[in-house]
């Protein structure tokens, strides 16, 4: 079933513990968003729904949230990033490469897994950015290993029964990305189907 397929999908970022610590190493981003997502390629839906973020700011403050469609809840954290976290993050975002460099096309396997990702980030004040969507297969070491790490954090985390996140600015943009993307697979006779999400009024919006 669709729903219990999204949330198994957010219920699978709360499995392992990471440790949090004080915060010493100071971002060299200005924002940093990973997001997990699912767009239904078989109704011509222009929606995506994100069930899974996680952002860290300028300051190094983690917000990780997920999304639970099937009991219409969210579980919501915001925490100071640990160093070993953030050292990844600018070991790789500072290398001067645009995400796009880390995508490795010499091999598609088949079935492709997913879902898939988004990773958006911004650089600096004037909020020049860097985007890529991706499923795992299709990216080389050093952003492979930066995602198994984002996966692996558990935190404390507040439920908020009632409320669905909705990012509309942010659902259009991964959509304009999503649609870009050629590594991403277009039909799959075993995904979710979330067209029934339609009728759950969000009354949580950040």
């Amino acid at each position: 079933m669709n729903l219990i397929k999204l949330s198994l999908i957010a219920a699978f970022f709360s499995v392992v513990s990471f440790s949090i610590q004080a915060q010493s190493v100071k971002p060299k981003f200005k924002k940093f968003q990973f997001i997990v997502y699912y767009h239904d390629e078989t109704t011509n839906n222009k929606t995506v729904w994100i069930t899974n973020l996680l952002e860290i700011d300028e300051r190094g403050r983690l917000h990780h949230l997920s999304n639970f469609y099937l009991d219409n809840y969210i579980t919501d954290s915001t925490y100071q990033a640990p160093d070993s976290l953030v050292l990844k993050l600018n070991d790789l975002l500072d290398q001067g490469k645009k995400l796009e460099s880390h995508r490795i096309l010499n091999k598609i396997p088949r079935p492709l897994s997913g879902p898939p990702i988004f990773i958006n980030y911004y650089i600096n004040e004037k909020n020049e950015a860097d985007h890529i969507v991706f499923v795992d297969e299709f990216v080389d070491k050093d952003l492979e290993k930066l995602v198994i790490n984002l996966r692996r954090i558990r935190l404390p985390r507040t439920r908020q029964i009632g409320k669905i996140y909705r990012n509309k600015p942010l659902e259009s943009l991964i959509f304009k990305y999503h649609l870009a993307c050629k590594y991403i697979p277009k039909s799959n006779d075993d995904a979710p189907k979330v067209n029934k999400l339609e009728v759950v009024e969000p009354s949580a919006k950040h």
